[in-house]
């Protein structure tokens, strides 16, 4: 009699099965088109996820322009995100992302969100824009986690959004409206920070933005941004108009 099929490897952060194994994974059940790329390793991640890191994204059920519509009166900041829009955007990835990569983005553990975050600075890197389906979405979350108080969680956002600002600019794609909504006013607002190296990035992102939108409608979000009650909120916002 033939020998009984070996058990199944079991999933984790980290796995000792071969990364070819890893590329034969199926799509998640409900997701609702085909993976749009995939993410080699990373030796720069944090030892308990250096091992294997890739991840794919999938097509979400609704295209991003029915996404937009649908949401382009939903509220993002720069103050806190409501509760139930949070969810609505987690429940989103769901689709798009496996459990493995849901678990890092939304944790509450330093380790596991600078994961996330690295993960997503190498898939913009290696892979450009192969993240447009999902931008909105991907500023959401970034913008989200902007509220986290933790130095190193916000150089390596400030990492995240330059990276692909820069992407966006190299292949002159432009942000939607909706995007310039989410994405503008939360770095506005944080370009107040008490760290200099923060304010500094945050300038710098501000300045990107405005190379992949239109000046003319992103100027009433920059009006906006002088009504802040940080001093160092509203001087950005002043050279922001005069660039």
């Amino acid at each position: 009699a033939s020998p009984p099929p070996a058990a199944p490897a079991q999933r984790g952060f980290v796995r000792s099965a071969s990364a070819d194994l890893s590329r034969n994974r199926r799509p998640r059940e409900d997701s609702a088109g085909p993976p749009l790329s995939r993410m080699g390793s990373s030796s720069t991640l944090p030892s308990a996820f250096s091992l294997d890191m890739s991840f794919d994204i999938f097509e979400p059920r609704h295209p991003k322009h029915v996404r937009q519509e649908r949401e382009k009166c939903q509220y993002w900041g720069p103050d806190k995100v409501p509760a139930e829009h949070l969810s609505a955007l987690k429940d989103t990835w769901k689709q798009c992302v496996d459990q493995q990569m849901i678990t890092l983005m939304f944790s509450d553990k330093l380790e596991e969100q600078l994961a996330a975050l690295q993960s997503w600075k190498m898939k913009v890197s290696e892979e450009g824009m192969v993240v447009e389906p999902v931008l909105d979405m991907l500023l959401k979350w970034l913008t989200w986690m902007i509220f986290t108080a933790n130095t190193q969680v916000w150089k390596a956002i400030l990492e995240v959004l330059s990276c692909t600002l820069k992407q966006m600019e190299a292949v002159g794609l432009l942000l939607t409206d909706r995007e310039a909504q989410i994405l503008m006013p939360n770095i506005l607002e944080r370009s107040g920070h008490n760290i200099a190296a923060v304010r500094e990035g945050m300038e710098a992102l501000i300045r990107q933005t405005l190379a992949v939108h239109p000046k003319a409608k992103l100027l009433p979000i920059l009006m906006q941004g002088l009504l802040s009650k940080n001093k160092r909120s509203v001087a950005c916002a002043m050279r922001g108009i005069g660039e």
